[in-house]
């Protein structure tokens, strides 16, 4: 009975320990916003940096979520939420025009967000 006691612990600490890992991963989501990994879908964006099509626009809004008046209100009510979107502004308009030519602004969001790997290595592409 002991041994299958410890053997059923042992199971349950593997399997919370395989669960919890997967949910380890580092995001950068938007202050105040919880994680919901019921909603996440993992989506692995790399392989468009092998792709040769450069169809996207490379101008591009951002923040096309915000107006001008959104923008200033966040600035004055909530530095926070507010220099995280100018942080990813800023970020966004570093990208190499290469890049900004193969993501939609929806699939660069979810780099930014989801993806750290990704979203460093785009900054070294020319």
């Amino acid at each position: 009975m002991k041994k299958l006691i410890t053997l059923f612990t042992m199971l349950f600490i593997l399997i919370s320990s395989i669960a919890f890992s997967q949910q380890a991963k580092e995001f950068n989501l938007p202050p105040r916003t919880k994680f919901m990994p019921k909603l996440y879908q993992e989506i692995d964006y790399s392989y468009k940096l092998n792709d040769l099509s450069l169809n996207e626009d490379v101008t591009k809004n951002f923040l096309n979520k915000f107006t001008e008046t959104d923008l200033d209100k966040l600035k004055m009510n909530d530095n926070v939420t507010y220099n995280y979107y100018k942080a990813a502004q800023n970020y966004f308009r570093s990208l190499s025009d290469t890049v900004k030519k193969k993501f939609t602004v929806e699939e660069l969001w979810h780099v930014y967000i989801y993806d750290q790997k990704l979203k460093n290595k785009l900054k070294t592409i020319n």
